[in-house]
């Protein structure tokens, strides 16, 4: 096999450099009357690490002798798992690459000897390996810039990883044992758009723990395009996550993005840097998320269909840009009711509550099930006869979504309430004929019978329904305050209000908002949030009505903080 020599085209970019040390980094042999240290090796292997890329020995010495040596010229540091004993190279050289997270394209082996550059090329087909004459081309080699990484963060960031590698082995082989005491805290950054070159490069250069496997554009600036119009939309949630232990700060370590619709939750990215390999952050992350769907592409080196308790890993008790994220104390619940505006908020709050009820519209046959509506929470508290759900049926409505959380409210000593009320607007009222039942209901042709564009309602409908509209006042004000009553008096209830900035809506959406703030009046512990406090621009708002992702964040934000102060 030829063994290039010289200028070469490396599988791609390299990451990590495995060195060889006598007749390589240096001239001689350090057991065989001595060697001459290369000052000009010295200074590349810092010169590569102030690029982002790392340096590691694989040598046939005494690991003491060399430590001595290279602690005595400075170098030392800037060596990562160094494997340094008398032992066939090949075999280390493929347990290095897994113990430091890398695929072996991005690693290059420098060896004076064909015969282990050849033994480690039949061992690892994909490594790049190279003789010491190459050396000097290294500096300038299009494919060894990195980046800049003039604080050597990347180094420090392996170093953490082979000092908790040094400790794991120490305290044997109870890997769990050893977690739990490693302190292991996950900060979640949600404003993705300050870390969006750091997000564009987990989704693109990730392999081992990229799940998904989307890429983004390779140029940067159609990247950035790419991922901001993805990011905006109402139906994404999605994260950065930063990770820290007792040993240090491994920095933005993973990203996710859900994109919530009519199918359910799915993970477009799920993507994670080696760096954090063995801690079980992507199995808690996904865990904690509810387990969306995932369709995993290629191959990864943890099976998140494994079901396990991760009890290691803690969420951070404050966000990374303000003091948001988790209250002084812990909640007992969190329970929320409403439509795609609570149902981009109460994402958030799976990283700050372990149990969340969630009772949200969806569609089902194309028939948008109105669950938020005021008078469905009605007949979820006071119940419904048996002759009125048949009729329901008629409406697209099932037996079991009268089950609902309302009907028996666990207590708590402390309990958020999350409600909005908003599907009045658009489901209109049908009565029952023969119970004198009023239904909501959102179908398409039932909303407005005989209004030009709307169409007609089936004739079953119009044979055993009376079509009323929308929502009386004083119908909407008793069933709020009927909820409002079945809560424990120990919850804070945050009802979210209709924006109603929006010319076109703004008169429906001000009067139920009017109507809100009516009905909630006396309730010390209901807390009315307007949406329009977190709509900050034009660029707030998506072209379907809703708005963009942050400003549900916001809303979160503006709940914890509330929180914090109550609790604190």
């Amino acid at each position: 096999m030829d063994i290039p020599v010289a200028a070469q085209s490396f599988h791609e970019n390299i990451r990590l450099v495995i060195w060889d040390l006598d007749e390589t980094f240096w001239r001689g042999t350090v057991t065989e009357g001595g060697h001459h240290y290369v000052q000009a090796h010295h200074d590349l292997v810092i010169t590569l690490a102030r690029r982002g890329i790392i340096s590691t020995i694989c040598s046939a010495n005494d690991f003491n002798t060399i430590q001595k040596l290279l602690e005595a010229t400075g170098l030392w540091d800037y060596f990562v798992f160094p494997s340094i004993d008398w032992s066939a190279k090949a075999p280390r050289i493929k347990a290095l690459i897994e113990q430091i997270g890398l695929r072996a394209p991005t690693v290059l082996f420098i060896d004076d000897n064909l015969q282990n550059l050849n033994q480690t090329l039949d061992l690892i087909p994909d490594i790049n390996v190279a003789l010491p004459a190459i050396i000097p081309a290294l500096a300038g080699h299009a494919q060894m810039q990195g980046k800049d990484d003039a604080g050597l963060s990347r180094l420090h960031q392996y170093k953490l990883l082979e000092k908790r590698d040094v400790e794991s082995r120490v305290a044997g082989q109870d890997t769990i044992a050893f977690l739990r005491k490693s302190d292991i805290c996950v900060y979640f950054d949600y404003d993705v758009e300050r870390h969006i070159d750091r997000a564009i490069e987990l989704i693109n250069r990730t392999n081992q723990l990229n799940f998904t496997k989307q890429r983004l554009p390779e140029d940067i600036e159609e990247a950035r395009a790419a991922l901001r119009e993805a990011l905006s939309a109402y139906q994404i949630q999605a994260g950065i996550l930063r990770v820290q232990d007792r040993y240090g700060d491994y920095g933005y370590c993973g990203f996710y993005m859900i994109h919530s619709g009519g199918v359910g939750r799915r993970l477009r990215h799920f993507c994670f840097s080696c760096r954090i390999l063995n801690m079980g952050v992507e199995t808690w992350l996904y865990q904690r998320l509810g387990c969306p769907q995932i369709f995993v592409q290629g191959e990864v080196l943890t099976d998140l269909f494994v079901r396990r308790d991760i009890d290691w890993i803690s969420v951070a008790q404050a966000s990374i840009t303000e003091n948001t994220a988790a209250p002084p104390r812990a909640l007992d619940y969190i329970y929320a009711r409403g439509g795609c505006d609570l149902h981009a908020v109460t994402h958030y709050f799976a990283m700050v509550a372990d149990t969340i009820y969630t009772e949200f519209n969806t569609v089902r046959d194309g028939i948008n099930i109105t669950f938020q509506h005021s008078m469905f929470a009605r007949y979820a508290i006071s119940g419904i006869a048996p002759e009125a759900r048949a009729a329901m049926r008629a409406l697209g409505y099932r037996d079991e979504d009268f089950q609902s959380f309302l009907s028996s409210p666990p207590d708590g000593e402390r309990c958020i309430w999350l409600l909005s009320f908003w599907a009045d607007l658009n489901a209109t009222l049908f009565r029952h004929k023969a119970t004198g039942t009023t239904l909501p209901a959102a179908i398409a042709g039932l909303r407005r019978p005989g209004v030009a564009g709307e169409g007609q309602p089936p004739d079953n409908i119009l044979r055993d329904f009376d079509f009323l509209g929308a929502t009386p006042e004083a119908d909407f004000i008793e069933n709020v305050r009927l909820v409002l009553n079945h809560a424990p008096s120990s919850a804070t209830i945050f009802i979210l209000l209709a924006d109603d900035s929006t010319p076109r809506f703004a008169a429906a959406r001000r009067r139920l908002n009017d109507w809100t703030q009516r009905a909630a009046a006396g309730f010390s512990n209901v807390v009315l949030l307007k949406m329009t406090d977190f709509v900050f621009s034009e660029k707030d708002f998506t072209f379907d009505g809703h708005h963009d992702r942050m400003v549900y964040y916001r809303v979160y934000e503006k709940i914890m903080r509330l929180l914090n102060e109550a609790l604190s």
